[in-house]
């Protein structure tokens, strides 16, 4: 090996005898360590390079490392025969270091951005080894930094520290990009403003910077996105109107080398309506009006009875028309009370209009029904909203005539829920006998329609009923937006009866069970102890009737 400690001339370079050993691997390379100038002025006939950071021979031809690039040159006349820079696919013109691989056929250069094989014979660049192919840095430092074992591991230094490359055991990527969410966020403004924001990611054995995405939002946009490589997307105007609205996000990844992940990353999330679109919303828009009417109506009362007065001093012959007033009054009043029948019992009502109040009873014995529709979120989404809501109506409007055939008190309904109850004001009419009727006659209404929505081709519900007796709580709620409900361990019981009982059941409670254990019209099924939420296990009962 030679160490130049003097510039040397084209003459210079080509007078010297290279004389090496007998290894195999040094045969047909002969090498320059260490930087070697040459005086601009000799070497502008040839190229215009000002600086040989590195040369070597291989078979008869020089190859030469410079700042602007690699200069192939013919080994007899030293003649530039290829010129190769980043025009030709080189990472950055200054090779500081090349270097014969013969395990792989290729030379090796060490460049200021990252490393390059050539094929000697096409000078062209196959292959490419940068910071993001897992090098420490981009720096590829040349002679002595760049050298090769007899395994085929290159090594070579970096500005980092020293990096090992072996050429024989790169393959290809062919693992697809993973993609992971990061952040999402949802923002509920309105009816039609909600945002969503999502962050994701992707992890690549190749590049990471090379990996564009593509997105979906399922419910709102059903095409895939344009490919990009940005990692969040943000969705707006997002309806949800007077139910619930399920969306599914969905994102997919890929890498440079084509590789895609064949099932997206998917991620499902609902949106709720506004507050002044739901039930309860409606409730109270109900008892704003309710309460509007009850006061325009006592206005009104206090009006004509003004006027009554001052139509009694007047004369006879003004009488028919007072009798008339009359008439409006009584059809003013009646329809005021039909209207509170319609959201109190009779009781509570009659003493509302006469007190201005109703103070809350307890009651020692009340049967409490309660029913809950099994899998209505799952139904829901498979009905419009009209649909939904007209079927819940036909439901909700038999049990209100079978509550009021059996003389039981309907309470409220709690979204897909019915509650009720028998022994409130009339006892005697309302007995437990009475309610489980009501609860069996409810049973076999949700059967009939169900059979009759699935004859045309529509979905039908499937209904849990419980059942129990005890002591409550009954009084109005409120004074503006009254509303009559009861309280009390008796009625979580009974709820506790519904969730814990079976499709197309009545489930009762041992209270229940014994008041009605001797009636003949009923058969009991003992189903033993069963754990209930918050209750631990409870007595419970199966009840049929006897056909």
């Amino acid at each position: 090996m030679i160490r130049s400690k003097f510039p040397l001339t084209i003459d210079k370079l080509a007078s010297l005898d290279f004389k090496f050993g007998t290894n195999p691997r040094f045969q047909k390379i002969r090498s320059i360590e260490e930087q070697v100038f040459i005086p601009h002025e000799v070497m502008a006939d040839t190229f215009n390079i000002v600086m040989i950071s590195h040369l070597f021979w291989l078979d008869s031809v020089m190859w030469v490392g410079t700042e602007q690039g690699i200069v192939v040159m013919s080994g007899d006349s030293l003649v530039s025969q290829s010129h190769i820079t980043v025009k030709d696919g080189l990472k950055a013109n200054g090779a500081t270091g090349l270097l014969y691989d013969l395990r792989s056929a290729l030379v090796w250069a060490g460049t200021d951005h990252g490393l390059v094989g050539i094929d000697p014979h096409s000078k062209e660049i196959l292959l490419t080894v940068e910071k993001k192919d897992g090098l420490l840095d981009d720096h590829a430092w040349g002679l002595p930094g760049l050298d090769i074992d007899r395994n085929g591991n290159l090594y070579f230094g970096t500005a980092r520290g020293l990096s090992i490359y072996n050429p024989l055991f790169d393959a290809p990527d062919t693992m697809a990009p993973k993609v992971v969410l990061r952040d999402f966020n949802l923002h509920q403004n309105a009816i039609d403003n909600n945002i969503l924001e999502v962050e994701y990611a992707a992890l690549s054995y190749s590049s990471e910077q090379g990996i564009s995405y593509q997105t979906k939002l399922v419910g709102f946009d059903p095409d895939w996105s344009d490919a990009t490589k940005e990692t969040r997307i943000r969705f707006t105007n997002l309806p949800a109107i007077r139910m619930p609205r399920t969306y599914r996000f969905e994102v997919k990844a890929q890498d440079e080398s084509g590789n895609i992940l064949e099932v997206p990353l998917s991620y499902s999330f609902e949106i709720n309506p506004p507050w002044y679109l739901t039930w309860w919303a409606f409730v109270i828009y109900l008892a704003l009006l309710l309460a509007m009417v009850f006061a325009y109506v006592r206005w009104r009362t206090a009006q004509l009875k003004k006027r009554q007065r001052q139509l009694e001093k007047t004369v006879t012959e003004r009488t028919a028309e007072i009798v008339e007033q009359k008439d409006v009054i009584l059809k003013e009043k009646e329809r005021s009370e039909e209207l509170l029948l319609n959201i109190l019992p009779a009781e509570v009502a009659e003493e509302l209009k006469l007190n201005g109040f109703s103070p809350a009873r307890n009651f020692d014995e009340v049967t409490v029904l309660f029913t809950d529709i099994k899998e209505f979120t799952t139904i829901s989404e498979q009905l419009t909203a009209t649909e939904l809501v007209a079927e819940i109506n036909i439901c909700f409007k038999a049990f209100d005539e079978i509550t009021s055939k059996y003389h039981i008190e309907k309470i409220k309904t709690i979204g897909d829920a019915y509650l009720a109850a028998g022994g409130l004001h009339l006892p005697q009419q309302t007995e437990p006998r009475n309610v489980v009727l009501a609860a069996l006659e409810m049973q076999k209404f949700v059967r009939e329609r169900k059979a009759l929505n699935l004859k045309r081709g529509t979905v039908g519900f499937e209904m849990r009923c419980g059942i129990h007796t005890g002591p409550v709580v009954a009084g109005i709620v409120g004074v503006k937006k009254f509303q009559y409900d009861i309280w009390g361990d008796t009625v979580n019981t009974a709820s506790r009866m519904e969730s814990s009982g079976e499709v197309d059941q009545v489930n009762i409670s041992e209270s229940t069970f014994r008041l009605l254990a001797d009636d003949p019209q009923f058969i009991f099924i003992n189903r033993g102890k069963i754990s209930a939420k918050n209750k631990g296990e409870i007595q419970m009962y199966f009840v049929e009737e006897v056909e």
